[in-house]
């Protein structure tokens, strides 16, 4: 997680200036049981909760297969960048981390939510919180949720559609992730 923040706050820093706004509450209870106790995906599995087929049917382009980063084996994150770019650079990127506790999942959401500029809390079911920016400087949009133990950001270059896009997306990556029970 701390390799996450670093690499999100060294992209995001100058827009970090402002207080970070307040997040959606929603609790689910299917929300709380997303994996087993004790066993933590890897990162490749969690970069396989969206697909280059996902990205290209949100209307996206230039999707590849993901360039996958983690903050070392065993510790249920994953930085998956679907192209040359990252999210915070107009690219398309999935970031996905599974807590230990619901509570350490608090943890992580608060950490990241602190290093996004203003944002709303976006409009969907299955989370227990979220915030969602669909036009962040330099030009991309992001989503933050958890679910449970579950934690996910979504980057995707600004546009009309990005914050039906991220919603989408987003639900895909949940409604993936419920299967991995």
């Amino acid at each position: 997680m701390r390799t996450y923040v670093l690499r999100l706050s060294a992209l995001l820093l100058p827009l970090a200036l402002v207080a970070c706004g307040g997040g959606a509450k929603s609790p689910s209870p299917a929300a709380s049981g997303l994996f087993s106790p004790g066993v933590v995906p890897t990162a490749d599995h969690l970069c396989k909760l969206l697909t280059v087929e996902d990205w290209t049917a949100a209307g996206l382009t230039g999707a590849r297969a993901p360039i996958i980063d983690d903050d070392g084996p065993g510790t249920g994150s994953a930085y998956c960048t679907y192209g040359a770019s990252s999210g915070a650079t107009g690219g398309l990127e999935l970031d996905v981390f599974v807590g230990p506790t619901i509570d350490e999942a608090k943890t992580t959401f608060a950490t990241i939510a602190q290093s996004l500029p203003p944002s709303g809390p976006p409009t969907m079911s299955g989370i227990d919180d979220g915030l969602i920016n669909t036009n962040i400087d330099p030009g991309f949009g992001a989503i933050l949720v958890r679910a449970g133990k579950l934690v996910v950001t979504i980057t995707l270059p600004t546009s009309a559609s990005a914050g039906d896009q991220l919603t989408s997306l987003t639900q895909i990556v949940l409604s993936r992730a419920l299967a991995l029970e």
